[in-house]
């Protein structure tokens, strides 16, 4: 698990049991992370699970739900653009983040606003204009030894297929590693684009969130609520962190 400051959210990067043990364990240890997480000043805490997944039970029990899905798709075919094909994707800048920002609250439903970040700021993404300067989508994007890994946001009035291709052909450094596109059942358009393409459906994903809620004592006020996504007047921090880092919870 981790948490980088400023974030409101702490992520759970993976879970894994032992042969002697039993959901009630899992169930304990994740209430131990729930409050290791709030400690850290998250406000709800995010994980991510097959969606036949045996853990799905002991998530619940912690107060756990769900709320997305997301389809993993692999690409299969020509890393190598058409002759003639305009490729719009490049890495974003600084310059970039206010476009990003306005297409990401038209394009993500109100409700799952707070819960899906920007960016994973994992590494540099990429985004895509148009020769008249406007956003037509951006790429989240993180690397690891057995692929990389996209998460696009397109502007639902622009046309999907070729984004989605050329967004595959442009990640940079990819060193013969597979890439793989995450579409969120939020952006139905972009499951129906890959769909058509030359992608595979690897695995369906249950996006899940523990929201938590924190409590300050506050002299004129009394017992306050802090929770994610609002704002209390009168009210104080709860925890403030001293260091710029990125906190990793202890294995296990």
């Amino acid at each position: 698990m981790w948490h980088a400051e400023g974030d409101a959210f702490s992520r759970l990067d993976y879970v894994a049991s032992t042969r002697e043990g039993s959901p009630d364990d899992l169930t304990c240890l994740l209430e131990a992370l729930i409050r290791v997480s709030g400690a850290w000043g998250a406000r709800y805490l995010l994980a991510e699970l097959p969606v036949s997944s045996d853990y799905l039970p002991a998530f619940r029990r912690a107060d756990f739900s769900v709320w997305s899905q997301a389809r993993i798709y692999r690409y299969g075919g020509d890393f190598e653009e058409g002759e003639g094909s305009e490729n719009f994707w490049r890495r974003w800048t600084d310059q970039d983040v206010r476009a990003m920002q306005a297409l990401h609250r038209s394009a993500v439903p109100k409700l799952f606003q707070t819960i899906e970040p920007l960016s994973r700021k994992q590494a540099q993404g990429l985004a895509a204009f148009d020769p008249q300067g406007r956003l037509l989508g951006f790429a989240d994007l993180a690397y690891g030894t057995a692929g990389i890994w996209l998460q696009p946001l397109l502007d639902p009035a622009v046309e999907h297929a070729s984004l989605l291709r050329s967004l595959a052909q442009a990640v940079p450094n990819r060193l013969g590693r597979p890439v793989y596109i995450s579409a969120c059942s939020y952006q139905p358009l972009l499951s129906e684009a890959l769909e058509r393409l030359s992608f595979s459906l690897e695995r369906e994903l249950a996006l899940m969130v523990r929201h938590l809620t924190l409590k300050d004592k506050v002299t004129a006020l009394g017992r306050q609520h802090v929770y994610e996504g609002e704002k209390n007047e009168g009210g104080v921090p709860v925890i403030q962190s001293r260091q710029n880092s990125v906190k990793q919870a202890p294995s296990a």
